[in-house]
């Protein structure tokens, strides 16, 4: 129920409040599916429950709260960020994204959001992956996001490796593949 809870916080998080339902929606028709298959079913734990626990998660203004950095100047965390620290990479994405410490720019956010990506980072293969998924402001394009979600999922990432699985099961962006589905819903722990 936890990763439950933490997918669907990532999904409103990084891509906005009605994308992060849909893509979130959408994962847990596979997560039924799936976890129905492998009849791993929690005990004592009936779908309505676990779709009442889903709606107590931060709204937007938490979420996006979480990311700001009132202490650090844009500039120095630009000048961090420009020489290939990747963490100041996805938190300057982040920040344009969101359009916290100066005017909001998506182009430019997700650019350095796929600099940190690029160099493992996995919070930023995760987010970049969604991006892709939803069309945040970028053409859909689910193979790309197959491929940012299957970097971020090899590195732990259980959130990624849940939407993974659910790309496989019904084959957006990836061919329909039932045992690489069961695989990554298995490495999720869900």
């Amino acid at each position: 129920m936890k990763t439950l809870l933490k997918i669907l916080g990532c999904c409103v998080r990084y891509t906005g409040l009605l994308c992060g339902a849909l893509v979130f929606i959408s994962f847990c028709v596979v997560y039924m599916s799936l976890k129905s298959e492998i009849g791993s079913w929690d005990t004592g734990t009936t779908l309505m429950d676990e779709a009442k626990a889903m709606i107590r998660v931060p709204n937007l203004e938490e979420a996006v709260a979480q990311i700001r950095l009132p202490d650090v100047a844009m500039e120095d965390l630009r000048m961090f960020a420009e020489i290939g620290e990747a963490d100041q990479q996805f938190l300057l994405g982040a920040l344009l994204c969101y359009g916290e410490g100066g005017p909001q720019d998506y182009v430019e956010g997700i650019e350095w959001y796929r600099k940190a990506a690029e160099q493992g980072h996995e919070s930023a293969q995760h987010l970049l992956a969604s991006i892709y998924f939803v069309g945040d402001n970028v053409p859909k394009d689910d193979a790309e996001a197959a491929k940012w979600y299957r970097m971020a999922a090899e590195q732990g990432n259980g959130a990624a490796q849940a939407v993974l699985s659910m790309m496989y099961h019904y084959g957006w962006g990836v061919p329909v593949d039932m045992d690489e589905a069961r695989k990554w819903y298995r490495e999720a722990d869900l």
